[in-house]
């Protein structure tokens, strides 16, 4: 194996390994946003290098999750089979969660009440939880669909 690509994948584990630590030390300190986020990041992440291995063209690591999901659905080089059709709905799904969980700590509409501090704190952790299984699943799929190339 290449010595240069190696170090690049090290580091990346490395990375990896810490974020996915912060996780865990995130939800089992109650700061799900935060946990919430690393997992968004986790999963763009892996879906930017899915699409620009696959497609060779560059997506832009700017991209947010949304913008991402947009182009693989879009362009029919990126689904290549049912489970990766299933796991970007799976991550689409969980996007629209997350975009409700993260504004609900103090977005309302004009006139109402937000979520009490309990609902909001019961599905922040339901939503980070659900984003921690799925960016271990990205990360999965995006390791075993590399190697099947």
């Amino acid at each position: 194996m290449n010595v240069k690509k190696l170090k690049g994948n090290s580091t990346k584990y490395a990375s990896y390994s810490y974020a996915f630590k912060q996780i865990n030390k995130a939800i089992n300190d109650e700061y799900f946003l935060e946990a919430i986020t690393i997992c968004e990041s986790i999963i763009t992440d892996r879906l930017l290098s899915y699409g620009e291995y696959l497609t060779a063209d560059k997506i832009g690591d700017k991209a947010t999750l949304g913008n991402v999901l947009i182009k693989i659905k879009k362009n029919k080089k990126f689904i290549i089979n049912e489970e990766t059709k299933k796991l970007i709905e799976e991550v689409d799904k969980w996007r629209i969660k997350r975009n409700s969980c993260v504004h609900s700590i103090a977005k309302s509409d004009p006139g109402t009440p937000t979520a009490t501090i309990d609902d909001f704190l019961a599905g922040s952790k339901i939503c980070a939880d659900e984003g921690k299984k799925i960016a271990r699943k990205v990360c999965d799929w995006h390791k075993k669909t590399k190697e099947e190339e």
